[in-house]
């Protein structure tokens, strides 16, 4: 019975030797865990790792912290194009509203239909004759491309 015992405790010594950190070497439990780690430094953080055959293995640069740190900057870069871009248009907006109030200013000056000259009272009449004014102008020059064209004729 004792040796039963003493042979009991053996294994279950090394059975807690194996579930307990670090692991034995060259069990299965501690490839397993070498390859995860692996796994780990290469896909996830794209470190340097020793590979199977002893050298060491460059970090794959498409690892996952390579690629949130570059879509990060992108995401800056472009908030900041696009920044600019409310800026500039700002200021364009501004220029534009510059320009339109001036030329308002320039219309309301040289647009007057004051003064008793015949030709204000004229540009007032057809300005502002509406359909008359339109109809009496397609008649005249009906009747002047009438007369050239009769007068090609003869």
């Amino acid at each position: 019975m004792a040796l039963i015992d003493d042979i009991t405790k053996i294994v279950l010594r090394n059975v807690q030797k194996i579930d307990t950190y670090p692991q034995m070497t060259n069990t299965a439990s501690y490839k397993s865990d070498v390859d995860i780690w692996r796994h780990l430094e290469n896909n996830v953080w794209g470190r340097d790792y020793n590979n199977i055959h002893g050298g060491l293995s460059k970090g794959n640069v498409n690892a996952l912290t390579h690629r949130i740190t570059k879509n990060f900057d992108d995401i800056k870069s472009t908030n900041t194009r696009i920044t600019t871009n409310a800026n500039n248009m700002t200021i364009a907006k501004a220029h534009r509203d510059s320009i339109e109030s001036k030329l308002e200013k320039k219309a309301d000056i040289g647009h007057s239909h004051a003064g008793s000259d015949i030709i204000n009272q004229l540009k007032g009449a057809v300005v502002g004759g509406g359909t008359a004014s339109l109809i009496l102008v397609g008649v005249g020059a009906f009747l002047l491309l009438r007369s050239k064209a009769l007068k090609k004729v003869l």
